[in-house]
């Protein structure tokens, strides 16, 4: 961005998230700083904002518009938000000492609310995962650990089977 030149932005095509919501993500990056790739950071930041509520397939598209009567820059953001992901269910593998109902009771224990409530999220999964490993650690079984953790599409990708495979030591 050249010194003095304004930028404006707004979002379209939302329907999950107010505007609201997504322009005040806008106006947080704005206030650490644009950069020349701003466009790119914000899509980015509005697409992991996505991500972790559950909708996998968002796909966000910046369109700039420079229009010669103003000297303001507009940037819009048509997001299209696809599907929101949900946990079709979630099964261990590799265990022996514990049953798969004390595995799911361990990992919700301490699991992110978002997968309390089903929506599927990578990362929070994995964290759910790690945190159900500490605590079969934490009851006696020290060398425990996390092998992989798989995820298959089912449902026209609307939904997941989450598969952990775990060695309890």
């Amino acid at each position: 961005i050249e010194l003095g030149q304004r930028v404006i932005f707004s979002v379209y095509g939302n329907e999950y998230f107010t505007r609201t919501e997504l322009m005040t993500l806008v106006e947080e990056q704005r206030n650490q700083g644009l950069g020349r790739d701003y466009s790119t950071v914000i899509s980015n930041r509005l697409r992991d904002f996505y991500v972790d509520a559950g909708f996998k397939y968002v796909t966000i598209v910046p369109y700039v518009f420079e229009p010669r009567k103003y000297p303001e820059r507009k940037i819009a953001f048509h997001i299209h938000e696809g599907v929101r992901v949900k946990i079709k269910s979630i099964l261990f593998d590799g265990n022996e000492a514990f049953q798969q109902d004390e595995l799911l009771k361990i990992f919700y224990k301490e699991a992110n609310v978002r997968i309390l409530a089903g929506i599927y999220n990578e990362k929070m999964i994995e964290q759910a995962a790690q945190t159900m490993i500490s605590g079969i650690k934490n009851l006696g079984y020290l060398s425990a650990k996390i092998i992989a953790i798989k995820s298959e599409q089912v449902e026209n990708n609307k939904k997941v089977l989450v598969t952990i495979f775990i060695n309890e030591g």
